[in-house]
């Protein structure tokens, strides 16, 4: 009987020990019922995803890759040509950079009508598309320089949306409030955040100090968030395509109600792409490389961090020692994003070399979705026994608990109607 309760035992501490993976937080309960789920299509690079409510899009190789969370359905809106590249999504409609026509262009493609449009027309390259609500904004090279521009799905208006002889990249849209990096392309300094307000017509500059490198702005409702290398290396990030690099970019805050700005994260190593819903702010970050210094190969060891506003804490949320929200595209990609209670990213754990005859490069980068909330994704696309014991630790314990529970109680119904016999 010993023997039996021992065994029992071992073998429920084992499922709690082995369930428990790869989320680490200075708070766990915070995250003791948040998961990771891999929920890329294929085999092949997906890259820099979006979510909004229930649907993620992301770059794959053969297109717009799609996923509804609820449904667990995969759909792919297929590459006519040319790639397609930074997914934008707001209601059931989805924006991206297509370069079908040689050149690229923005194209839209409207989930309930499973119909797609193309927004630009241009030959100049149009690039980095934002939506919200009737709104699609991007960068623009029409011009003598790179500006923001307009379209509305409504009204079918296309139009800049300030323009100004300054270079104007990376805009993001939220309401009608208009964030972009602004700067003097011929080297008379680095680009400052800039918001904009569509109802007021109003620009105003979130930062004013052309000595420092800041960019990368998100916004959400009256909170803008943005890298900021005012405790760093400016020149490095400029250069940072030459590895290796190491820079001190941070995470700042602006609230466009109080007007007042707050350093979010100061960690000497690099932080960048910053995301934000709610009260929630994620960033990709460097700290816990081995070196602190961006090689670009594929060794690197960069982690998705969330800072809560509400609570005023700061939460590692993942430890897999490869790169999660690197994209290879610091200054300008956008590999994570956040809505609500899930955080998507780019991830590289599963990176291998393909072999292509004269030269090899790393592939299959996945995209990885994290949260408390109830999702329908195909365990085939889980890595293995632990990510499964992880989902589902509470119930195989409780099972456990309770068959050893009846089996010790069947083995003492067996042993006294045996001592009884023998009597």
């Amino acid at each position: 009987m010993k023997r039996i309760w021992l065994f029992l035992i071992i073998l429920v501490l084992c499922v709690a020990c082995f369930s428990d993976i790869g989320i680490s937080s200075s708070d766990q309960g915070y995250q003791e019922t948040w998961h990771e789920y891999n929920i890329s299509i294929d085999k092949t690079d997906d890259e820099k995803p979006s979510i909004y409510e229930n649907i993620v899009a992301w770059e794959g190789e053969k297109g717009i890759c799609i996923f509804d969370t609820l449904s667990g359905t995969k759909k792919t809106i297929p590459r006519m040509g040319g790639r397609m590249e930074d997914p934008d999504i707001y209601g059931d409609i989805i924006v991206w950079a297509d370069y079908r026509n040689g050149n690229w262009d923005i194209y839209m493609y409207n989930l309930s009508s499973n119909e797609d449009r193309q927004i630009t027309k241009n030959a100049s390259d149009q690039e980095h598309p934002s939506i919200c609500g009737d709104i699609i904004v991007w960068q623009d090279s029409r011009g003598e320089k790179t500006n923001i521009w307009m379209y509305n799905i409504s009204s079918g208006i296309e139009r800049p949306v300030c323009p100004i002889n300054m270079s104007q990249i990376m805009p993001r849209i939220h309401n009608n409030k208009i964030v972009w990096s602004e700067y003097d392309w011929h080297g008379k300094g680095y680009p400052n955040i800039v918001l904009y307000d569509l109802e007021k017509e109003d620009k105003i500059y979130v930062t004013n100090n052309s000595s420092i490198y800041q960019t990368s702005p998100t916004i959400f409702e009256d909170k803008i968030v943005w890298v900021d290398l005012r405790n760093g290396d400016s020149d490095a990030w400029v250069s940072w395509e030459v590895y290796p690099v190491k820079v001190n970019s941070d995470i700042y805050i602006y609230n466009i109600t109080s007007k007042k700005e707050m350093i979010i994260c100061n960690h000497p190593a690099g932080q960048w792409q910053p995301a934000i819903h709610g009260t929630k702010i994620i960033w990709a970050d460097l700290r816990n490389d081995a070196d602190g210094v961006d090689l670009g190969d594929g060794t690197d060891n960069v982690d998705i961090y969330l800072y809560d506003l509400k609570l005023k804490k700061e939460y590692q949320l993942t430890t897999n020692s490869k790169s999660q929200g690197e994209g290879g595209e610091q200054c300008t990609g956008r590999s994570i994003d956040i809505f609500g209670n899930m955080i998507v990213w780019e991830d590289e754990r599963n990176m291998y070399w393909k072999d292509y005859g004269s030269f090899k490069f790393l592939t299959n980068t996945d995209i990885y979705l994290y949260t408390n909330e109830s999702v329908n994704v195909p365990m085939q696309n889980q890595n293995g026994i632990r990510e499964l014991l992880s989902q589902y630790r509470y119930i195989l314990i409780t099972s456990i608990v309770a068959v050893a529970l009846l089996i010790s109680f069947i083995y003492y119904k067996i042993k006294m109607r045996k001592l009884k016999h023998e009597k």
